[in-house]
């Protein structure tokens, strides 16, 4: 799964808050979502979704996320341009940071 899958698929559970219901909406197994999720947050460094028995909700690191990926249209051109890769001198890197995860400390 690309990293603009990652992205979809996370704004998809943080807007309906549930991974079953963003599974259901995106017609794939509910595995596949959070396994997506497990690897954006990992690749970010960061946990991006509070989970609760019935509810996930987004951290402060999700909700930065949310504001910098355009919805669930997100294209390779606007999303990847919010992001900044960690060894910037590696056109081929796919180690992700997110900017608030990069301040926290």
């Amino acid at each position: 799964m690309d990293k603009l899958d990652q992205y979809r698929i996370f704004v998809q559970v943080a807007e309906m808050g549930s991974f079953i219901k963003a599974a259901h909406a995106l017609d794939v197994p509910r595995a596949s979502v959070s396994a997506a999720v497990q690897q954006l947050e990992s690749a970010m460094g960061t946990r991006l979704l509070h989970r609760m028995t019935r509810q996930v909700r987004p951290t402060a690191d999700g909700v930065q996320l949310l504001e910098r990926v355009p919805c669930s249209s997100a294209t390779p051109k606007t999303s990847s341009s919010c992001f900044m890769p960690a060894n910037a001198g590696s056109p081929d890197s796919s180690t992700w940071t997110c900017p608030a995860a990069s301040r926290a400390g």
